[in-house]
């Protein structure tokens, strides 16, 4: 029986969601890249394999027997928060010398942990560490997009000539590592793209000979883009460019390119409306290619492969498919994997070319008949593979307990009678269940009851917060982004499906992050507001709500207590709080007048921790005065806290989630928080609950699914810390 919820063991247990085969759909989370052993081809193609995920690091197949798989993550041991992985690459000169690159592809407010810069490994994947001269060149808030190595490269030393493309904020830049420095290419590349360097991003870059390259670029919105053909008279030497944009016809019609060179000096590029192209070595003439409709055009995303064993080019995106480029035909793959972000070929073996695509929902393991050109997917399914994405967390009252919870890129995960359901469709948001089988939840820009819809808004943002009424679990309460006009708030009947708009009388307020709504409350809701802007800009909107007359009292200018020890220079709670505003709210069940607040608060460089940074404030009067309660969080930004009672000793505990751990402290102790994060994977904690009969404690990440453990054995841990 796969994922069966048991009792915690040595900390904290990891307990999915896990996929199952006979549904037929990979949701085993955001695979980003791929790393096969291209000497196991004939063997076992799975053995030594390697995955990059987007925020839980890497992991390795552990598992060689055919077809088999068992990973494991292999870069924990680095203790660095929020590992996302760009690029993984093999030496040719030693395949056991790994090279891997670090920084978010997709969301500018997960951040900590995305300047991790390269790592790399000398034991073919089983433990690494950072690269040798690492920093030299790079600013700490540099992620790196891809990294290109050199295949003529084949040097004594692995590695001793590459290049990366790097990211600072919305600047995109290339760097050259050779003799062991780096080299700057910003002031050396196309003038269009120097002197627009704040604008234009680097789409793809591709080395064609030792001495010739093929770079192509655009705006951040992707329009208007640019192809320029790179040449030195001699290695070491100033790169040159040519922009060869005319060589594409009607280049307004798409907005980025990617590349693949071809083994004989063939190009082939891949333009987003759907386009593929045949170049020549220096993309003077490109021939469009068209063998066959694709079925599904939407999602180009970074796939486009050229096999160097059979005539085959392989397309990823939301449709893969390969393009038989000796039988002028194209081939749609449809094995229930979507957003296919990475294709790697092993080569070909028995008449079949393997090859592994990574994709948003995991990993497949595709075999092609050479000659017939059918295909046999392998979708991996293991339960020791749980890298979600996870917003939101709520479990039942009941025993055995219902799980429901959300993720970005997988939808919405629910776990009842032993095995876990894929309910929804697209990016999931919110997510509660009432009376022990309820089920409500957001997909995209849909709220749903009980897998049904219930309210759809163009405006309606996935990660907007939700209140159960007190007295009524038909009702619900959240709000809709602002646009235009005024934000929201939307009292929804789930039965009868009648709403009443509640207008927010505040410019400012953009949308709710957090709502606090209970018995110890009413008639008040609490409500915060989240900032989604870029540029950022400071807020900390906090507003009490009366849902009887339907007042709001502003709570932002709430002061500051100068008399406790932990008091902060700012005097109110707007000018203390960071750009993403409020991150959660907390209340105690004992004393209803003690709120603790949190706090996303990233600096202008987004990524730099600061250690004296507030995050969790105190009121002990129902908010309209607070104090800093941070001491001893390290300056990592909070994404959720919640407050566990010790039914042995009747103590109160609180929790804060950061981007880099768990912490914990007992209430109403003047004392600093403890890290207890103990076996928890460093990724941001994003939401928590428990479950009062088994007194157990559920925790979602971001990138590394959900976890538990029994209250009193987190107790005991941090009571044996202290």
């Amino acid at each position: 029986m796969h994922g069966v919820l048991g009792g915690s063991q040595n900390g904290f247990k990891s307990i999915g969601p896990w996929s199952y085969a006979d549904q037929n759909k990979q949701w085993t989370g955001f695979v980003n890249r791929v790393c096969p052993d291209p000497r196991s081809i004939h063997t076992s193609p799975q053995k030594n394999c390697l995955i990059g995920t987007e925020h839980g690091g890497i992991f390795k197949n552990m598992a060689y027997a055919k077809d088999s798989f068992s990973f494991v993550p292999v870069t924990d041991a680095l203790d660095l928060p929020n590992m996302s992985i760009t690029d993984i690459k093999r030496s040719i000169v030693n395949p056991d010398h790994i090279l891997a690159s670090c920084g978010s592809t997709k969301h500018i407010y997960i951040t900590i942990g995305n300047a991790a810069g390269l790592l790399f490994s000398d034991d073919n994947g089983d433990s690494w560490k950072p690269f040798k001269n690492m920093f030299y060149g790079f600013s700490p808030k540099t992620a790196i997009m891809k990294l290109v190595c050199d295949q003529n490269d084949t040097q004594k030393e692995s590695f001793e000539h590459f290049f990366v493309i790097t990211r600072t904020k919305a600047n995109y830049n290339l760097y050259e590592y050779i003799d062991n420095k780096w080299i700057n290419h910003q002031n050396l590349m196309p003038h269009v793209v120097a002197k627009e360097h704040n604008a234009y991003r680097i789409d793809d870059f591709t080395q064609l000979s030792p001495t010739s390259y093929l770079m192509t670029c655009s705006d951040p919105y992707g329009h208007d883009p640019q192809i320029f053909y790179g040449y030195r008279k001699k290695p070491k030497a100033k790169i040159r460019w040519i922009n060869k944009s005319t060589a594409l016809p009607k280049r307004s019609a798409f907005q980025s390119t990617q590349i693949q060179k071809a083994e004989n000096a063939e190009i082939f590029l891949r333009t987003s409306n759907h386009k593929v192209y045949r170049c020549d070595a220096q993309c003077n003439t490109c021939t469009p290619i068209n063998y066959g409709m694709l079925t599904k055009k939407d999602g180009v995303k970074n796939g486009l492969f050229r096999s160097a064993y059979s005539d085959f080019l392989y397309l990823g995106g939301i449709q893969p498919s390969l393009i038989d480029l000796k039988k002028k035909k194209t081939i749609n793959f449809n094995a229930g994997h979507d957003d296919v972000r990475d294709i790697v070929c092993m080569g070909i073996s028995e008449g079949k070319e393997i090859v592994f695509m990574a994709n948003d929902g995991g990993l497949s393991l595709v075999r092609v008949d050479t000659q017939s050109l059918s295909t046999t997917f392998k979708m991996i399914q293991d339960d020791s593979l749980s890298i979600h994405e996870l917003w939101r967390v709520d479990v039942s009252e009941s025993s055995p307990p219902k799980i429901l919870t959300s993720a970005m890129h997988n939808n919405t995960f629910y776990y009842d009678q032993y095995k876990w359901e894929k309910i929804g469709c697209g990016d999931g948001g919110i997510a509660k269940i009432s009376n022990d089988s309820n089920l409500i939840y957001s997909c995209n820009q849909s709220l749903l009851f009980n897998k049904k819809h219930v309210f759809s808004n163009n405006y309606w943002f996935l990660n907007a917060a939700i209140a159960l009424d007190v007295f009524n679990d038909s009702m619900v309460y959240f709000t809709s982004e602002k646009k235009q006009t005024n934000a929201h708030l939307i009292h929804l009947n789930l039965y009868s499906k009648a709403q009443t708009k509640i207008r927010i009388p505040y410019s400012d307020f953009e949308k709710a992050g957090q709502i606090l709504f209970n018995s110890n409350t009413y008639p008040w809701m609490y409500l915060t507001d989240q900032k989604v802007v870029t540029p950022p800009k400071r807020t900390g909107k906090f507003f009490r709500f009366n849902v009887l007359d339907g007042t709001f009292e502003d709570l932002s200018n709430a002061s500051f207590n100068q008399t406790v020890q932990h008091d902060i220079q700012s005097s109110t709670l707007a000018s203390a709080t960071g750009w993403m505003g409020i991150s959660d709210i907390a209340q105690s069940d004992k004393n209803p007048s003690i709120m603790y607040l949190s706090f996303m608060h990233f600096n202008t460089d987004q990524t730099k921790v600061i250690p004296n940074k507030k995050m969790v404030f105190k009121s002990d009067n129902q908010g309209q005065n607070f104090y800093d309660y941070s001491k001893g969080l390290n300056g990592y930004p909070i994404r959720s806290l919640y407050l566990i009672t010790n039914e042995e000793n009747n103590k109160e505990y609180l929790l804060a989630g950061s981007e880099n751990g768990l912490f914990i402290r007992e209430e109403n102790k003047d004392a600093s928080w403890t890290d207890i994060t103990l076996n928890l994977p460093r990724c941001p904690i994003t939401d928590m609950t428990h479950h009062q009969k088994d007194q157990e404690l559920y925790l979602s990440t971001y990138g590394r699914g959900l976890y538990k453990i029994a209250i009193n054995e987190l107790i005991e841990h941090f009571e044996q810390l202290r």
